[in-house]
């Protein structure tokens, strides 16, 4: 039987193993910097969104791209106007597609973690639903330490632009970062524990560029235009900093007690 394929919204609040317990596919939402899908989107949504948001929306009402087309269920966390304008627009246009939608709180308080919490214990139940498999313990403590492996290397990665010395260039990683909100998980993890070891012996960088914190809203997969004029300028990118198509991979969950 094939395994139910569940789109999700970039942002970080998806927990994607929730999704590999139940043995589904999680896919994430990241394309955009096509101008001619923003002209799609324009015959469903007003321009002044955001344009990311409508890129979705481009992708997902004119099929054009593979990534959007083949979700089963598209997940999305609301945590903005934007994202609830992509969600209406595209849960009454693509109504052939199952949407699940669940909050995301503003506030960091036990009131706002607890109601973040009801909405992940709903979106439990509907992957269980949908896929007809119950989300055992032991499942998801596995995909747990698979995705804190994952996060795991991303770090060591990461910190390894701490050093004069370092060969990563920011948009590697960021092919990377992108690649694994798509990719398989345990391909993803053997492709990066092999990066990680070419580039022990990789040509240092120049020691002597900028290093530039580069930070925003959203870094979307196949929007390299900042990143190509910093590195044309002569800078270094050493930490990206961004709120949705950046992979979070600082934290690591913890398998002692509730798992949820």
């Amino acid at each position: 039987q094939r395994r139910k394929v569940i789109g999700y919204t970039a942002g970080g609040y998806l927990p994607e193993e929730l999704v590999l317990a139940c043995g589904a596919i999680p896919l994430c939402f990241i394309q955009a910097g096509d101008n001619a899908i923003l002209k799609d989107a324009g015959a469903y949504i007003c321009r002044w969104f955001d344009p990311f948001w409508r890129s979705h929306i481009g992708y997902l009402t004119s099929g054009k791209d593979p990534y959007y087309t083949i979700a089963d269920l598209i997940v999305v966390p609301l945590t903005d106007n934007h994202v609830r304008a992509f969600s209406n627009t595209v849960g009454y246009y693509t109504p052939e597609i199952e949407s699940f939608v669940f909050g995301v709180p503003h506030v960091k308080e036990k009131s706002a973690l607890k109601y973040y919490l009801q909405g992940i214990i709903r979106l439990k139940k509907k992957l269980e639903d949908f896929t007809g498999v119950k989300i055992s313990e032991s499942k998801l403590k596995q995909s747990i330490q698979l995705c804190n492996r994952e996060r795991e290397l991303f770090r060591q990665i990461s910190l390894m632009r701490q050093s004069d010395n370092f060969a990563v260039m920011s948009k590697d990683f960021v092919v990377l970062n992108h690649g694994s909100l798509l990719a398989d998980k345990r391909v993803m993890v053997e492709i990066l524990e092999s990066f990680i070891e070419e580039i022990k012996d990789g040509t240092p960088l120049s020691k002597d560029a900028p290093r530039i914190l580069f930070t925003g809203s959203t870094l979307a997969r196949g929007d390299t235009k900042v990143m190509d004029i910093i590195e044309s300028a002569g800078g270094l990118v050493v930490m990206e900093e961004f709120a949705e198509g950046i992979r979070p991979y600082w934290g690591k969950v913890k398998l002692g007690g509730d798992l949820m």
